[in-house]
């Protein structure tokens, strides 16, 4: 299933870049087009692929994805804790929260 999913997506890849090049799509066309995906495909894709059965599996599954979850916040947050032990208190903990989530980012004064 997943060869097949995976097969579908490059067809659906070299498409779009052979009409691209054959300008069939422009730049503006693609615009529109990703805000169509984005607005209307994807919510109604989310939606559906979580329509599934219940079954004992799936919740062991989950289970077991939690744990593995907990226990890997819990060690990044060891590690982060040990890599600001040296720092100033009140800097440590900016620090701190920048370590553990990428996505937040401190810039230091130089």
């Amino acid at each position: 299933m997943t060869m097949y999913k995976t097969l579908v997506m490059t067809i659906l890849a070299l498409v779009g870049v052979f009409c691209y090049h054959k300008k069939i799509v422009d730049q503006e066309m693609n615009k529109k087009l990703s805000e169509l995906v984005l607005s209307l495909f994807t919510p109604v894709l989310l939606f559906t692929s979580f329509q599934k059965d219940f079954s004992k599996e799936l919740v062991t599954g989950l289970m077991i994805s939690v744990l593995l979850s907990a226990i890997a916040f819990f060690l990044i947050w060891c590690i982060c804790k040990w890599v600001v032990r040296k720092l100033d208190k009140d800097y440590a903990v900016v620090e701190l929260v920048a370590l553990m989530y990428s996505n937040c980012s401190v810039r230091r004064k130089r």
